[in-house]
């Protein structure tokens, strides 16, 4: 099961982090109930200025948890993020009732519901269209797959060093652009976490708001870097 929406929510940020500033707010539920927690992300997906994110309050299979934000100033401001959760989703099996000797009218009855059944040809192909429904691939933008409507496509995006401030202490930020392997229909939900692959703290966030065929990505360390890889996901549907 894979669930995600984007939030939009105004947050007091008021509580001292050293020298940072901090807030939470409950994220919700999701939109079906996962087996069990599921593997979850979050991003700043534009519009919040620079600010690191996380989860203050774990997620459960029903609920997104409690979000938690960090950023430099102390305001109440209007923040924009993604999430996504993945993991197992099942049917609750129906209760078994016992079951009475068979009459001759049941047994009939049956006959006439194994009459019914398709034959090999025909279960072969409904086998073909389900095949149909699935669909994957990759090129130099990264790799995607559709099930149905829906499309997930991936790729760790560089971002290259655009500047430093002392705002934050010491920080450098950085920003690259992703073109999605396929096009989307409508904006996807998407997400960006950095990879720290020299030394440093590390995050991610979007620039802007995601289109249906891009979106830029910014990256911000402890450290000075020349680039910084991003994971990036984007989720959404690539027809009406």
């Amino acid at each position: 099961l894979i669930c995600y929406k984007n939030i939009s929510q105004s947050v007091a940020m008021t509580t001292t982090w050293g020298n940072l500033y901090e807030g939470t707010f409950n994220a919700g539920n999701w939109a079906m109930e996962f087996a069990e927690t599921p593997t979850i992300s979050v991003t700043n997906r534009g519009g919040s200025g620079a600010m690191i994110e996380g989860f203050g309050t774990a997620a459960t299979a029903t609920s997104c948890g409690a979000i938690w934000l960090c950023r430099a100033t102390s305001i109440t401001n209007t923040v924009h993020l993604s999430i996504i959760g993945i993991g197992k989703w099942t049917l609750t099996p129906p209760v078994p009732t016992p079951l009475n000797p068979p009459t001759d009218e049941h047994i009939q009855e049956l006959i006439d519901i194994m009459e019914q059944l398709p034959t090999s040809a025909e279960l072969e192909e409904l086998m073909n269209e389900l095949s149909s429904m699935i669909s994957n691939g990759s090129n130099s933008n990264g790799s995607w797959v559709r099930i149905g409507k829906v499309q997930i496509c991936w790729q760790n995006v560089s971002t290259s060093k655009t500047g430093n401030s002392t705002t934050w202490g010491s920080s450098w930020w950085g920003s690259g652009s992703w073109t999605y392997p396929q096009a989307f229909y409508s904006a996807p939900v998407v997400t960006a976490t950095a990879l720290d692959n020299q030394s440093g703290l590390y995050a991610a966030a979007l620039g802007s708001a995601p289109s249906t065929t891009s979106v830029t990505i910014e990256s911000f360390a402890s450290a000075s870097y020349s680039t910084c890889s991003v994971a990036c996901m984007a989720i959404g549907i690539w027809k009406a």
